[in-house]
C-alpha cells in the first residue's frame, strides 16, 4: 500500500473509531444514567450496565487505544512489507467497524429500540470472516498453507516416504 494512501486509511479508521463519541455527545440528554453494555448470548437481555459517561467516553476511548495499538504495532512489524495492501486495509478497519456497530447497538438499545443483539453480533462476525477470507484468498502476497498428512507425503524423485 502506498504511504499516502496508508496514511489516509489510518486517519479514516481513527475518525470512524471516534465517531461514536460524537454520536454519544449528541444523544447525551436522551441516554439513561445507566446504559446496558453487556447482553446475554442467546436472548439478548442486558446483564451488565455502566454509567453513560463511561459508555460515551471510556469504552470508546479504550477502543481508540486498541486501534492505536493495532496501527503502531502493525507499522513496527519488520515483516510489514510482506503484508498485502488488501490485508493491511482489513487490519486497519476491523477494530473501527466492530466498535462502531457495537456502539450504535448500545446507543440504540438505550434509547428503547428493539435490537436483536444476538443476530446483529452474528451478522457482524460473519461479515468480518467473509471479508478476511476474501482478502486472504485474493491477496497476491499471501502464502498458501496446506495441511499435509505425513503418511501421504512422498518424495517425487525417489518415491520414498520422508523421514522425520
Amino acid at each position: 500500500m502506498k504511504k499516502d494512501k496508508e496514511i489516509k486509511t489510518i486517519v479514516g479508521s481513527f475518525l470512524l473509531t471516534l465517531a461514536p463519541i460524537i454520536v454519544g455527545i449528541l444523544l447525551w440528554n436522551k441516554l439513561p444514567g445507566q446504559v446496558a453494555i453487556h447482553f446475554t448470548l442467546h436472548s439478548g437481555q442486558p446483564n451488565g450496565w455502566s454509567n453513560k459517561a463511561m459508555v460515551v467516553y471510556g469504552f470508546l476511548l479504550v477502543m481508540a487505544a486498541v486501534q492505536l495499538f493495532v496501527v503502531v504495532f502493525t507499522n513496527l512489524d519488520k515483516h510489514k512489507k510482506n503484508i498485502d495492501g488488501k490485508i493491511l486495509k482489513v487490519i486497519y478497519w476491523i477494530v473501527p467497524w466492530i466498535e462502531f456497530v457495537t456502539a450504535i447497538m448500545i446507543f440504540g438499545y438505550s434509547l428503547g429500540y428493539q435490537i436483536n443483539s444476538d443476530a446483529t453480533s452474528n451478522l457482524l462476525l460473519g461479515v468480518v470472516f467473509i471479508i478476511l477470507g476474501n482478502s486472504c484468498q485474493r491477496s497476491s502476497k499471501t502464502k498458501r498453507w496446506d495441511i499435509v498428512f505425513p503418511g501421504r507425503l512422498t518424495v517425487k524423485k525417489t518415491g520414498k516416504k520422508p523421514t522425520a
